[in-house]
């Protein structure tokens, strides 16, 4: 995998390198600047760096967010561009800028295409039969400072031993990406990703499961975790009935509990929402 990222950064700046010494040489003589050799290397190779650098932080293992880091890395090609126009090819000229304005029009129309072409390609290094997509967490819902973060399931009946088994025990980072893979049995503690209405519509959430309801012939038959604010009665009067009214022939479903890390209780409770039915769970993170 990191190889072939590796690769493929590789490729990607000597294609940014030779599209932009390529457009501002084209430029310059369509507009007959005075082109001066130097200057022209010296922006395309500080440009191509510009534009790759959120892929090099990926490579090293640095966690961003990356639509950010892109934005960045544009801006700064941007006024790279207009510093060196000016110092090394026509200081102080109308014509320099105009130079610059062209340049940066074409090159970002052709940039548009070749990332598009390259998210394309990196998104593809994650994919397998078993993946479902990938997911990038843009909050901080789900980082952690320390263990505390698990004094809230001990307070509510789950032991330390079992919550020392919850996957992602140092968290989760904004801006991390994970593979999520199809949900299979969902456990308590688990990391899933669910969709935030039944319509479809909503954004979707990434949270930790903090309490199961399993329902037969709408009765509960099994707790795992916590109800947090709720109670069975809750459930059998309000939640289950709704529960099947989103799909009458289905007499057997789980009702889940869901939590973010950085929170103190569940989200259903802080929004007074309903549980989150077994059928908009997405999958877990890996």
């Amino acid at each position: 995998m990191q190889a072939v990222l590796g690769s493929l950064v590789l490729l990607q700046y000597a294609i940014n390198y030779s599209l932009s010494f390529l457009l501002i040489f084209a430029v310059l003589k369509a507009l007959r600047i005075k082109t001066n050799l130097k200057g022209v290397v010296l922006i395309s190779f500080l440009v191509s760096i510009a534009l790759i650098v959120p892929y090099l932080l990926i490579l090293a293992g640095v966690q961003i967010y990356l639509p950010v880091m892109v934005w960045v890395s544009y801006a700064a090609a941007l006024l790279i561009v207009f510093l060196l126009v000016y110092a090394f090819l026509d200081a102080g000229q109308p014509t320099a800028l105009l130079a610059s304005l062209m340049y940066i029009v074409f090159f970002m129309a052709a940039m548009a295409l070749i990332v598009g072409v390259f998210d394309l390609a990196i998104s593809g290094l994650y994919k397998d039969p078993g993946l479902d997509n990938l997911f990038q967490l843009a909050s901080d819902s789900m980082s952690h400072k320390g263990d505390s973060w698990k004094d809230w399931y001990v307070s509510h009946g789950i032991s330390e031993e079992r919550v020392s088994s919850f996957p992602f025990q140092k968290g989760i980072d904004k801006g991390r990406v994970v593979e999520i893979r199809p949900s299979g049995d969902v456990l308590l503690g688990d990391v899933v990703l669910y969709r935030k209405d039944a319509s479809s519509t909503g954004y979707d959430i990434l949270a930790r499961i903090a309490g199961i309801a399993e329902i037969s012939d709408g009765s509960i038959i099994g707790i795992d975790g916590s109800m947090d604010c709720y109670t069975e009665s809750d459930f059998t009067g309000t939640f289950i009935p709704w529960a099947r009214s989103q799909n009458p022939t289905n007499t057997s479903f789980r009702l889940y509990m869901t939590k973010a890390d950085d929170k103190n209780e569940t989200r259903q409770c802080s929004e007074r929402i309903a549980p989150v039915i077994d059928s908009r769970i997405i999958g877990k993170a890996v």
